[in-house]
């Protein structure tokens, strides 16, 4: 008997890592659409040096995405 009470079967060890993986291609597909997302929300911001070094490092995307946009001078 296993540690958590039941014997460990076969085909127990590939249907916990199919959901392993099942779990970081949602996590991966979920991560590139919110980095899309501020990336595009920081260029209509108008924030373009954040957006070039948010790719980079992706923090400032999200700082970007968040701050007011930039004033025009008319």
């Amino acid at each position: 008997m296993s540690v958590f009470g039941r014997r460990a079967r076969a085909g127990d060890n590939e249907q916990e890592s199919g959901v392993v993986v099942e779990f970081y291609i949602g996590a991966g597909i979920l991560w590139f659409v919110l980095i899309v997302t501020l990336g595009v929300l920081t260029l209509r911001k108008g924030h373009w040096v954040m957006f070039i070094i948010g790719l980079f490092l992706p923090l400032f995307w999200i700082i970007g995405a968040v701050i007011p946009p930039v004033r025009r001078v008319d």
